[in-house]
């Protein structure tokens, strides 16, 4: 008895041995520590089993809620004289099977197997297995789906899929009510052409546990409605039990796949508008090249005979009236001239065929020549200018003529919009990373953040009552152009009434070191 007795206390399996008096005959450690934790001194050899379950059921934490002593003790005994049956005891901290078995001559035999571990992983799974079943049941348009692994035409156990998630029976429509699928029934409803694609990643899975992810297409079996969805599924080893599962979760994605199919038309009206607008655009710009073209070529000539009237060149003492009107027709021209090669040049820029002159020069000089083309027309106004350039011997390396026009054309607008007497200021300096920056500033009326953009638009011309302001509108976007050209920006900075900088910037590497 004592070598049986040690072997089951390592077991945790514990035995006792009652006479026909239901006198404790013998027992091992186990059975004390297992079945009177606590009380173990209470139990010794002669005690009767009643004794006990009375000492037992005395303390209230070995009592179910709401049952008093006595009623527990009334069951335990009830129990023990139908002596034969299996039942299982648990209390807070344990749980053991108990098998009471009469022997021949009066008597019980006990086994008390110690199952607390066995039982706490069961209600570890149960409550696994009720938290995933109010997650999927609190998710809307998805569904979780396990299975065993078993024999079937469907590679599932007898017990099919289990499919949690409120919305699943609508969903899917395969579902019973107590949410077991049909698996048969769920791969018919499948669309014809996505089905052997579907069976194909089941069949890998179910293979080599391969993962999957994929969308397709099934024909609602209760409304008859195509609709789509993303299933993810996996295969799941249990080498303990040498059984295998397959998961996988179900989202109905029909509302996003509709969302996508009208976004991808709405993309494609866009794309096809678009191609229409810059098919549009450069029949423009060639008309506007091939206009440009026919029209300098007269106008060059109609410069040049009103020059040699102008200019007495030939038959001298022509008609002071005469040579009003030359010169009247030479400004006309000019001023048409520099139109159409603004129209060229724009033309060139959206065709991405403007290219660059690049030399060597000074920044002091090209300001200077710039400033000398204006002194005439700032004079009519009685406008001042004043130029500050920090460092006289700065060298940029870039297309001279284009930085004259740009500042040409931004001086001009500053002439033209400022009043008479007003006052311009252009100022040159280097930024921290050695970047270049020419700010021309005017006291002239500013604009308005529209008035801005409508100052940048091609053929855009800003004017208030108070300003009539000539021009084409397009020196300022071929200025910007003109400046991008070079990696730099043209940028306009103005408050309305407090006026207005013009900031042109060039990166560093244009300026060529000393």
């Amino acid at each position: 008895m004592e070598s049986l007795g040690a072997a089951l206390d390592l077991a945790r399996v514990g035995l006792a041995v009652w006479d026909d008096r239901d006198r404790l005959l013998a027992f091992n450690e186990a059975y004390r520590t297992l079945v009177y934790p606590g009380l173990e001194h209470e139990v010794y050899v002669g005690r009767h089993f009643d004794e006990l379950a009375r000492i037992y059921y005395s303390v209230p934490g070995n009592r179910f809620d709401g049952f008093s002593a006595a009623d527990m003790l009334a069951e335990r005994l009830e129990r023990r004289r139908t002596a034969g049956r299996m039942a299982i005891h648990h209390s807070r901290d344990r749980s053991f099977r108990v098998a009471e078995t009469p022997v021949a001559g009066g008597g019980v035999i006990g086994v008390y197997i110690d199952v607390t571990e066995e039982h706490r992983s069961e209600l570890v799974a149960r409550e696994g297995e009720e938290r995933l079943r109010l997650l999927f049941d609190n998710m809307r348009n998805i569904a979780y789906c396990h299975g065993q692994q078993g024999d079937s035409r469907t590679s599932y156990d007898q017990g099919g899929v289990r499919i949690y998630g409120r919305d699943a029976p609508a969903m899917f429509g395969t579902i019973s009510p107590e949410g077991i699928a049909d698996v048969e029934l769920w791969h018919s409803v499948i669309h014809p052409d996505d089905r052997q694609r579907y069976l194909e990643m089941e069949r890998n899975r179910r293979d080599a546990g391969v993962v999957y992810d994929i969308e397709f297409r099934f024909i609602h079996p209760v409304t008859g409605e195509t609709r789509w969805a993303r299933e993810v599924a996996w295969a799941v080893e249990d080498p303990q039990r040498g059984a295998r599962s397959f998961d996988s979760y179900i989202i109905d994605v029909t509302e996003s796949k509709q969302r996508e199919d009208e976004l991808a038309g709405t993309q494609a009206k866009l794309m096809a508008a678009l191609t229409r607008v810059h098919q549009a655009n450069r029949a423009k710009s060639a008309f506007l090249a091939n206009m440009s073209h026919e029209l300098r070529t007269p106008l060059n000539a109609i410069i040049g005979f009103a020059q040699m009237i102008a200019g007495e060149q030939v038959g001298p003492g022509v008609s002071p009236a005469y040579r009003d009107y030359a010169n009247s027709i030479l400004t006309g021209g000019q001023h048409l001239l520099g139109l159409i090669n603004e129209i060229l040049d724009l033309s060139k820029i959206e065709a991405g065929k403007m290219e660059l002159t690049e030399t060597a020069f000074l920044l002091r000089e090209v300001v200077e020549e710039a400033t000398d083309l204006m002194r005439g027309q700032l004079a009519a106004k009685g406008q001042a200018l004043d130029v500050r350039i920090a460092d006289s011997g700065l060298t940029l390396r870039a297309d001279r003529q284009k930085l004259l026009q740009i500042l040409v054309n931004v001086l001009g607008n500053a002439h033209k919009f400022i009043p008479a007497g007003g006052h311009i200021a252009l100022r040159a300096t280097r930024g921290p990373a050695g970047d270049l920056a020419l700010e021309i500033e005017d006291d002239g009326p500013g604009m308005t953040p529209e008035e801005i953009e409508t100052a940048w638009a091609p053929f855009g011309r800003v004017s208030d009552s108070q300003t009539t302001v000539e021009g084409t509108g397009l020196g300022l976007p071929l200025s910007r152009s003109f400046a991008e050209l070079h990696g730099g920006a043209l940028e306009i900075e103005s408050v309305k009434g407090k006026g207005t900088i013009l900031r042109l910037t060039l990166p560093a590497a244009r300026v060529v070191k000393a």
